[in-house]
């Protein structure tokens, strides 16, 4: 897979829910302890100070609790929104939903994972699936100031973890 990429998701068959109908993901090999990593993604409080796209979270990281977030890509506009928390589980994985307005208009489903690959190496992955009847009036969106948040944040995220190892 590609450092990051956007693409459009397979449509699903049978009784499966709505299809995804597209995707970002972006990740990075790092140099630091699964841990150090989880920790900063998930002190919501120091989020304005060195997170560049996710500026803000207020709740906590756990299962069914809901987050007011809010995100500011790149050359874009602050917007905030509250989404569910679906996965909390320490040094490995965090993921939640939110939705615009009524179902089925435009859900996203944002992870950050944690994949161990040696003692001192972790590869940050951090995705969101897109669906909903307004995704292909957004992709141009997405694959732009979208995408770049995610980048600018996993860079900004490596360097602070990085320092932090040190």
């Amino acid at each position: 897979m590609p450092k990051h990429a956007v693409w459009p998701e397979k449509k699903r068959t049978g009784s499966e829910s709505a299809p995804d109908l597209a995707r970002i993901e972006n990740g990075n090999r790092n140099q630091f302890a699964t841990r150090t990593r989880l920790v900063i993604l998930l002190n919501f409080v120091e989020y304005r100070e060195p997170n560049p796209f996710i500026r803000s979270i207020e709740g906590a990281p756990r299962v069914g609790e809901r987050l007011t977030a809010t995100i500011q890509p790149p050359g874009g506009a602050a917007a905030k929104f509250r989404p569910i928390v679906l996965v909390a589980t320490p040094n490995r994985e965090f993921r939640w939903r939110g939705r615009l307005l009524l179902p089925g208009l435009f859900t996203g489903e944002h992870h950050f994972q944690l994949v161990p690959l040696a003692q001192d190496q972790t590869r940050f992955i951090q995705g969101e699936k897109f669906s909903g009847l307004l995704v292909p009036l957004a992709k141009s969106m997405l694959e732009g100031k979208t995408k770049a948040g995610f980048i600018v944040m996993n860079q900004a995220l490596k360097s602070r973890a990085e320092g932090l190892e040190r």
